[in-house]
């Protein structure tokens, strides 16, 4: 079924919008595996699938270990440890190096959502000759 899946967890049926507008045709096949799936999981609500535009893979560019590491290094020294043992956490469950990847880049944006302003704020300022004298 290609256009519609099931969130068991969040209880929704996703569809997406191109699947949404065959199901509207009461004699299509996707308008009668949205009944099935309607009549096999009726606690659940029927969801268009929305694109998640808040991040563009742009805003991750740069988002390195290093990169991460060095962040909280110079501008949360407190934290450098539970950073390791968030990568530790996930290497030690098993998870290839992209899913620990992932995981730890999700940390680091939950942790530090706003962490470019934090540089350009914590960034020395001229002091101006008149403060001076």
């Amino acid at each position: 079924m290609q256009g519609i899946k099931i969130d068991f967890i969040a209880k929704t049926i996703i569809i997406t919008k191109a699947f949404k507008e065959a199901a509207s045709e009461i004699d299509s096949e996707e308008y009668s595996q949205l009944q099935r799936a309607q009549k096999e999981n009726p606690d659940m609500k029927v969801v268009l699938k929305t694109k998640n535009s808040s991040h563009h893979k742009s805003d991750y560019k740069g988002l390195t270990y290093d990169y991460m590491t060095r962040f909280i290094r110079i501008m949360d020294r407190e934290n450098l440890l539970t950073f390791q043992d968030v990568i530790a956490h996930f290497e030690d469950f098993g998870y290839d190096s992209g899913k620990v990847y992932q995981h730890v880049k999700d940390w680091f944006l939950e942790t530090y959502p706003h962490h470019k302003d934090m540089i350009v704020d914590s960034t020395p300022r001229r002091i101006s000759p008149k403060a001076v004298a």
